[in-house]
């Protein structure tokens, strides 16, 4: 999403505004607290390329598992204001790192973007809930010709995927989960997101702002139900 965004500037050259940076990781546990320090001294103080300085904009929450960075070129101030002027106002209020790098990194996840049909609908609606638990926990709703016009778009053929898994930027809101079809509503184009799936506001954003007039007419699709999936378990990160 956040590179969609600056699409629609096609006088802009960015192909040499921003670079991704991968630092490679040895076996050796000894060092793991050298290539850290190190790590984080890059991050912090930044890189210079020809006479250009370039400093760490995002990532997305799979690239910090690969130790994996977005760098864009411009003042230090400036870029590491970028997601809180133009996307997420609300960022610097969430007081953990981790927090503020897991709500940026939604803008740099991989999807394929589909441009909503003009007529979309999109609705906010309530999880449902029960001796407290959530049954609808990431879980939102999208009408059957919807979803055939996102499956005709990511060349699903004639099979319409029973689940997408997505991003979305607009209204208001990023929103992150799935979205399930919704057979009950078979004529109009209709998203809903319920409050499970609102991961954090951009209410302090004017949403006349250009971000969310370019973004709310888009879907990022991350992935989608395919016949003969083996499913997995989480990947495990920690052992005791």
């Amino acid at each position: 999403l956040f590179f969609e965004y600056l699409k629609p500037n096609p006088a802009d050259d960015i192909n040499n505004e921003f670079f991704r940076i991968t630092f490679k990781r040895s076996d050796d546990l000894s060092s793991k607290y050298e290539e850290d320090k190190k790590i984080e001294d890059i991050l912090r103080s930044g890189i210079e390329a020809g006479d250009n300085e370039y400093h760490i904009v995002g990532c997305s929450n799979s690239q910090v598992q690969s130790t994996s960075f977005i760098f864009k070129c411009g003042d230090i101030d400036e870029v590491h204001g970028l997601i809180e002027k133009e996307f997420i106002p609300s960022i610097l209020q969430q007081k953990r790192i981790a927090k503020r790098v897991k709500y940026a990194g939604l803008l740099f996840t991989d999807c394929k973007i589909v441009r909503l049909p003009p007529d979309t609908e999109v609705k906010h609606i309530s999880d449902i809930k029960a001796n407290g638990f959530t049954f609808t926990d990431g879980c939102g709703l999208i009408s059957v010709p919807l979803a055939k016009h996102i499956a005709r778009r990511i060349l699903c053929g004639n099979r319409i995927p029973s689940i997408f898994q997505i991003r979305y930027y607009g209204y208001g809101y990023v929103c992150i989960g799935v979205l399930v079809i919704d057979y009950g509503e078979t004529e109009k184009n209709v998203l809903s997101f319920r409050q499970s799936l609102r991961k954090i506001s951009t209410l302090q954003q004017d949403l006349s702002s250009n971000a969310n007039n370019i973004l709310r007419h888009k879907l990022g699709i991350v992935m989608w139900r395919r016949v003969g999936n083996i499913g997995r378990m989480s990947k495990q990160v920690m052992a005791l």
